[in-house]
């Protein structure tokens, strides 16, 4: 029984550095900010849904999500200090990799203070998977990445 513990243990530990994650992500914080992101209320400006078909509903599926992130990370906030605009591009297109349909998935965020000023954060998300971004539980994932990014 332990040995066979140890060599699945093996196995999947092995299988996390052959296989290498197809997900890219970065992240900028302005440092003269950073601590006031915390505090701030954070209104979508726009929202821009990139997709070949469905593109409406995803849109109104990312709206109705990032309205709920939005209420659950920021219900503690007693005070806030400023309000950040949220620029959100979201971006699907398919390809074929070793004979096998992938979607490329790109998620970008900016907050700024207003439309003209420099970013306060940006975040970068690129994937390339087979979920897509019309599975609401797939939308729901990569949105909430960056709120956990902000709010952790």
């Amino acid at each position: 029984m332990k040995y066979t513990f140890i060599l699945v243990l093996t196995i999947l530990l092995s299988s996390c550095i052959l296989f290498k994650s197809s997900r890219v992500e970065d992240v900028f914080y302005n440092k003269s900010y950073s601590n006031g992101i915390l505090n701030s209320n954070i209104i979508i400006q726009n929202l821009t849904v990139q997709k070949d078909l469905d593109h409406g509903t995803v849109k109104a599926n990312a709206q109705y999500i990032l309205g709920l992130l939005s209420a659950k990370y920021n219900e503690d906030l007693t005070q806030k200090a400023s309000t950040l605009f949220a620029h959100i591009i979201i971006k699907e297109a398919p390809f074929i990799k070793n004979y096998e349909t992938l979607n490329s998935v790109a998620l970008e965020i900016k907050l700024t203070e207003d439309q003209d000023k420099k970013p306060v954060f940006i975040y970068l998300l690129s994937d390339e998977t087979k979920n897509t971004i019309s599975s609401y539980k797939y939308l729901y994932e990569i949105l909430e990445r960056p709120f956990k990014q902000i709010y952790k």
